[in-house]
């Protein structure tokens, strides 16, 4: 299950099994319920970062069935993205296969033909918890902001490193001051300000300022 009403489902797996119809919609539903709670909770300020027009690394603990990958692989096409590429640690062959309609290349340093291809890399494989999930999701959801030190040739100069919310997919601009630390609480920083708005870094640099 994914974004935008996307479910793929194991036609095989429920051809073999006991599941009717109303059962697999119960089911679906409750999904559905689930991936709402967790969008929430991951993106409680609802900054994302945005895919449309560029290339997606999308990654997992491995690639055994395809249906997980298929339905994230088809929710950043549905958000744009320009390439998609799965990368693994292992990956079953015939799952690889299947993800080709909705991926431009799939990644892995090991291959077979075993369902249960994580068993052969990982002594254990527990899972990621929502809650582990939305810290680290947290932990980039804002401006962060820090002093820096540069070493010209033996000098060290001061600096202050903003790095918006999805700076690192953009650059990073140097905004070098030369009229002393007093004119970085104006002008420099209105500059380097604007910068940040528009999901650049910035370098706030005094020249002026001394060794530091």
């Amino acid at each position: 299950m994914a974004e935008a009403g996307i479910a793929v489902i194991d036609e095989q797996a429920l051809a073999g099994s006991q599941v009717g119809a109303e059962q697999l919609e119960v089911a679906l539903g409750g999904a559905r319920r689930i991936l709402r709670e967790r969008l929430a909770r991951y993106y409680a300020l609802g900054r994302r970062l945005a895919v449309d027009g560029r290339s997606v690394l999308l990654v997992d603990d491995s690639l055994a069935s395809s249906c997980r990958a298929l339905a994230a692989a088809r929710a950043l096409r549905g958000r744009g993205a320009a390439r998609v590429i799965f990368a693994v640690p292992v990956a079953a062959v015939g799952a690889a296969i299947e993800l080709g309609e909705w991926v431009d290349d799939v990644v892995s340093v090991e291959s077979g033909h075993s369902t249960d291809a994580r068993a052969s890399v990982y002594e254990h494989a527990s899972p990621t918890s929502a809650q582990e999930v939305a810290a680290l999701l947290s932990e980039h959801s804002g401006a962060v902001e820090r002093a820096a030190v540069i070493d010209a040739e033996g000098i060290g100069l001061r600096g202050l490193l903003t790095v918006p919310w999805g700076a690192y997919a953009r650059g990073v601009v140097i905004v070098a001051a030369t009229a002393g630390s007093n004119q970085l609480e104006t002008h420099d920083r209105i500059l380097a300000e604007a910068l940040n708005r528009v999901g650049l870094a910035t370098l706030l640099v005094d020249l002026l300022s001394g060794p530091g």
